[in-house]
């Protein structure tokens, strides 16, 4: 044996059973030896690539030892291998099928299951193959098992068929979830990122239930709860945003039905922030903290993102009223005053995550704050005054109100361009920041190429911080640059 002269182990044991010399090994002991040396004796003809031989070698030992299972059924699953080797994969496959039926209670059963939908994912038969990872449900008892339902998932799920890839992840829960405590969270975290992809709106809805009832049974997956809230609030909120541009909202109103639901649900992920950070620190594993604490910060810099940007929603939905009554006005700018303060300081909670991608659009968003202000306060229709001097004045006022916030506009938009370029990242609030940069200061942001910020869109009234260039009565606009006084005062009636 230990010179692998196989043929010559065989002969002297079946010598041995001829003549009934049961001495020094018994019968039984003496045909394993047999079996061991035709098994050993295939492996070598196929190491030389002798696949035809060393199939025929093996088929020699089922045959013989049928009777017993335990030898049979290791000969047969060699024999399937070797066609694999051999490349002959149809033949392989009907053979590891005949395993799996002719032996279905040896431990070479299930692995000839799993083995069969490895081939066929390897073969790109992916539709095959996920059918086969689902059939070692028959063998659930076995540690392939549950990745066998997690690779069918995957392989659905990238097929796009997700009703069958949320199947397997449910029959993953219903068979391994007792005894596979650690990854069951993932799995049922699983089915909700699916159902988003599915991405109309019955599905969306399924999938915050889903991320609800994650939060209330995961109670210690702090890191995970972060990123569950935050995606349920972000799935109400989408809800809106599909409903606000809906050919059905004829009004083009901004709809936020949701808004309650999805403030909760991004408070929650706040909230959980800090736990999730004391998990973070206990995790040994420096690769894995340092994965958690990417995910953590992000999803928490969303979700305070989000609670800001409603704030913003409630300061742009105050309007400063065109009127001479010093208590209106002062009572106007004083609220939407209060809600500016509230929606920067919003804003300004967002950075503290550290979050390059939110900490890039809160700066945005608190240079859009003042825009706006500014942009109203310079929009605000000039009432109908016994002279035009009294008009200018009013706009003056109005003007000299708007541009220290105008200023402060300009600085925001520039620390979100600057802090974009020292993060190294470019995300849509960096290049509307830039946009609107060029409307505050064309002369510092001379950005050529966009509609948005040519010349002719930034040198408009709307951001002048000089003297009263155009005057707004009702609908009718009087372009003060070009006329002389006289002529203006010729068109102003009285």
């Amino acid at each position: 044996a230990k010179l692998r002269r196989w043929e010559k182990v065989e002969w002297w044991a079946r010598q041995l059973i001829k003549k009934k010399n049961y001495k020094y090994k018994s019968k039984r002991e003496l045909r394993r030896y047999i079996a061991i040396a035709i098994s050993e004796n295939a492996v070598d003809l196929s190491k030389m690539q002798k696949h035809s031989d060393a199939i025929k070698e093996s088929m020699r030992l089922v045959k013989e030892f049928s009777d017993r299972k335990d030898l049979a059924s290791k000969a047969l699953m060699n024999v399937a291998v070797m066609y694999e080797r051999a490349k002959r994969i149809k033949d392989a496959v009907k053979t590891y099928e005949r395993v799996i039926k002719k032996y279905k209670s040896e431990d070479v059963a299930p692995e000839a299951q799993y083995v069969i939908g490895v081939i066929y994912e390897n073969q790109t038969r992916f539709k095959e193959s996920a059918a086969a990872f689902m059939k070692m449900e028959k063998f659930k008892k076995d540690k392939r098992a549950p990745d066998a339902f997690w690779n069918a998932a995957l392989i659905l799920e990238a097929q796009q068929d997700f009703k069958g890839a949320i199947k397997s992840l449910n029959k993953w829960l219903k068979l391994f979830s007792s005894t596979n405590k650690d990854e069951a969270a993932d799995v049922h975290f699983k089915i909700g990122l699916i159902m988003e992809r599915m991405d109309d709106s019955k599905s969306l809805k399924k999938a915050e239930k889903h991320y609800a009832k994650f939060t209330k049974k995961y109670k210690d997956r702090h890191v995970m709860r972060v990123e569950a809230f935050t995606r349920a609030a972000n799935i109400m909120r989408t809800l809106d945003d599909r409903a606000t541009k809906s050919p059905k909202n004829k009004k083009k109103r901004l709809i936020r039905r949701h808004r309650k639901k999805a403030t909760k649900y991004y408070q929650a992920a706040v909230n959980e922030f800090p736990l999730a950070m004391a998990q973070i620190k206990s995790f040994s594993d420096a690769k894995k903290q340092k994965a958690k604490l990417v995910t953590a910060k992000g999803y928490a810099a969303r979700s305070s993102f989000w609670l800001a940007q409603y704030v913003y929603e409630d300061f742009d939905a105050l309007r400063i009223p065109s009127t001479l009554k010093i208590k209106i006005l002062k009572d106007a700018l004083e609220k939407k005053a209060i809600k500016h303060q509230e929606a920067e300081k919003a804003f300004d909670g967002v950075t503290s995550y550290k979050d390059a991608d939110q900490t890039i659009c809160a700066f945005f968003r608190n240079g859009l704050l003042y825009y706006n202000f500014a942009k109203e306060l310079l929009d605000v229709p000039v009432p109908v005054l016994p002279t035009l001097d009294m008009e200018d004045e009013y706009r003056a006022a109005l003007e000299q109100m708007a541009a220290p916030v105008q200023e402060k506009s300009r600085v925001l938009l520039i620390g979100a361009i600057r802090a974009s370029h020292e993060k190294g990242v470019y995300n849509q609030c960096a290049k509307d920041a830039g946009i609107y940069a060029a409307k505050v200061d064309p002369d510092s942001f001379p950005v050529s190429g966009e509609e948005e910020v040519s010349p002719n869109k930034t040198k408009d009234t709307l951001m002048s911080s000089n003297l009263v260039r155009t005057l707004r009565r009702g609908d009718t606009a009087v372009d003060m640059k070009k006329l002389t006084r006289k002529q203006r005062a010729a068109q102003g009636g009285k």
